[in-house]
């Protein structure tokens, strides 16, 4: 039975390579059940509070269709593998951009709405500000230097990784790796504070 169906799976896989109409939809209804349920696996915390698999769900399909084309078919692990990858780089990306978001209003408070009445910041909404401001610069003193440089460079002088990875000595992709895990430290520690 098991075997009928990996038949049949990868059979649609090939069609939908070859162009066939209608087939990649299939595909796509197909594989549906089983891509959220690796992306609900794959979901941390952060990315649970913050979006529903649906969501990932949706920009995976959206991906498979713009790339099907460059995708290359070996067999139907492959195309599993694919679907995953492209699953983990979005969940990535979208935890990755809450954390630089995060990160941005903090640092940049002048330019946030507070809650206020009559158009002025309540005392209480200046005070929570000013603790995620307290709780963040401890958060970046417990940094080494070279952490601490990369998120000076990136957030307040807003200079891409390619040109952060020279002025440190690494890959555009290595500096990039490191501001990810940055961001990860500062966001367990401002959310343990």
């Amino acid at each position: 039975m098991r075997e009928a169906g990996f038949s049949a799976s990868l059979d649609l896989l090939r069609r939908a390579k070859a162009g066939e109409p209608g087939c990649l939809d299939r595909v796509l209804e197909r594989y549906q059940a089983r891509v959220l349920a690796r992306i609900r696996l794959m979901m941390g915390n952060e990315a649970r509070a913050t979006a529903e698999s649906g969501d990932f769900l949706q920009g995976v399909f959206v991906a498979v269709l713009e790339g099907f084309e460059r995708f290359e078919l070996r067999d139907e692990r492959s195309f599993l593998v694919w679907v995953s990858q492209i699953a983990r780089n979005g969940i990535r990306s979208h935890v990755r951009r809450r954390r630089e978001r995060l990160l941005e209003s903090l640092i940049a408070p002048t330019g946030r709405k507070l809650p206020s009445q009559d158009g002025i910041a309540t005392p209480s909404a200046e005070a929570m500000l000013g603790e995620q401001i307290a709780r963040l610069a401890h958060a970046l003193a417990e940094l080494d230097d070279l952490q601490r440089q990369v998120v000076e460079l990136r957030h307040f002088e807003r200079l891409s990784f390619e040109t952060i990875g020279a002025r440190i000595g690494r890959s555009a992709n290595a500096t990039q790796l490191l501001h990810s895990r940055v961001l990860a430290r500062l966001s367990v520690a401002m959310a343990d504070s």
